[in-house]
């Protein structure tokens, strides 16, 4: 009787699962909605961010939740929804000496799982 070796096979099967799986999440990624809100990092606080907005042209929406000089402004001459970053203007922001940190907002769905 002869015995075969499914070690490959099974090997090939993994190899398959795991290139579908990493398909998936470079796929989702590329996928990505940029909106034209940017949360950003004022330390100067609520009135050094209104400044900030104003002068850069951009809409100071809120403070984001309860984090302490984090705020979300809004960019009315952006694209709502864009399939592209625009990190021209991200850039503007973090290389402005008053804003500690800034990052462009996308949109992400949430998918209902059964575990």
């Amino acid at each position: 009787m002869e015995v075969r070796c499914r070690a490959p096979a099974v090997a090939v099967m993994m190899l398959r699962a795991t290139l579908a799986l990493l398909l998936c999440v470079v796929g989702a990624r590329s996928q990505r909605q940029y909106l034209n809100e940017w949360a950003v990092e004022v330390p100067g606080g609520i009135d050094a961010a209104r400044t900030i907005a104003d002068e850069l042209g951009y809409e100071l929406v809120r403070q984001i939740g309860a984090l302490e000089n984090h705020y979300l402004f809004k960019n009315h001459y952006h694209p709502s929804r864009n399939k592209r970053s625009a990190e021209h203007i991200t850039k503007r922001l973090s290389e402005d000496d008053r804003v500690s940190w800034a990052e462009q907002q996308y949109e992400m769905k949430r998918r209902n799982v059964l575990l």
